[in-house]
């Protein structure tokens, strides 16, 4: 298979390799180049469940309705002011 690179430095992956090495947009490589000229591409690969306990959040008390309508009246007026 053959692909040609852009003036910016892209290349498009052929269908059939995108497919049998799971490669999906937002898929990120690794390249590697070997003393000898090849070119070795990875794709950094992440189970979901590795993401876990990644990003921590600070869990606030649920807001009321009330409150959410106070704050969109609140913001009507602020806006015609």
């Amino acid at each position: 298979m053959k692909s040609t690179v852009t003036s910016k430095g892209q290349v498009t992956i052929p269908q059939e390799i995108r497919s049998k090495a799971k490669i999906v947009p937002g898929s990120q490589l690794n390249f590697q180049l070997e003393n000898d000229g090849t070119l070795i591409a990875h794709v950094l690969s992440r189970d979901i469940s590795e993401l876990k306990g990644m990003i921590k959040i600070k869990r606030k008390k649920p807001v009321s309705l009330k409150e959410m309508k106070n704050a969109i009246s609140d913001g009507a007026n602020e806006s015609t002011q």
